[in-house]
């Protein structure tokens, strides 16, 4: 029963996101795209460290160094490619993440305002409320972002694999 009320509360989380996201404009366009970018970085990382193994052990073979060179450039476009995805997907994922906050504050404000909270000395209620708000923000960026790129980035690594070796992609799923 307790796994239950864990997949409930994720469920609920879930469409509690979903629905954020609908009354942001562009929203869902925008957390896709920021999704995407946090991946594209992910991507490149696993790559840099690929590529980078792989020419660093030939490397180790003394082979003439134009078999290196595709490999050196590799890293470089990896190295460069990871820095900007993460500064474009930073840039895209906190708009995103204020823009939800702007439309949960000014919902729970439109909410609060219909009640006799406001204008009386509730204050300790209403900063609890605005701490909540806040914490929305952190759900988007260090949550639903991270989990969502990785898990796209896993999925690419085992088709990528799987188009090598079906058994060892097999073995990750």
């Amino acid at each position: 029963s307790g796994s239950n009320r864990g997949v409930a509360r994720g469920n609920a989380m879930i469409r509690f996101m979903r629905d954020l996201l609908r009354a942001v404009p562009g929203g869902r366009a925008r957390f896709a795209l920021a999704t995407l970018l946090a991946a594209a970085a992910s991507a490149c990382s696993v790559a840099l460290m690929g590529v980078s193994a792989w020419l660093i052990s030939r490397a180790a073979e003394f082979p003439p160094v134009l078999y290196l060179q595709a490999a050196a450039v590799g890293v470089r476009a990896f190295g460069i490619g990871r820095g900007a995805a993460r500064y474009a997907e930073r840039l895209v994922g906190h708009d995103v993440a204020l823009r939800v906050v702007g439309v949960l504050r000014s919902q729970t404000y439109d909410k609060l305002s219909r009640t006799t909270l406001i204008g009386r000395r509730h204050g300790d209620l209403l900063t609890r409320v605005v701490q909540d708000i806040a914490a929305v923000q952190d759900v988007v960026v260090r949550v639903a972002l991270p989990a969502l790129s990785a898990s796209l980035v896993i999925v690419a690594a085992t088709v990528l694999l799987g188009s090598f070796n079906p058994l060892s992609a097999a073995v990750l799923f």
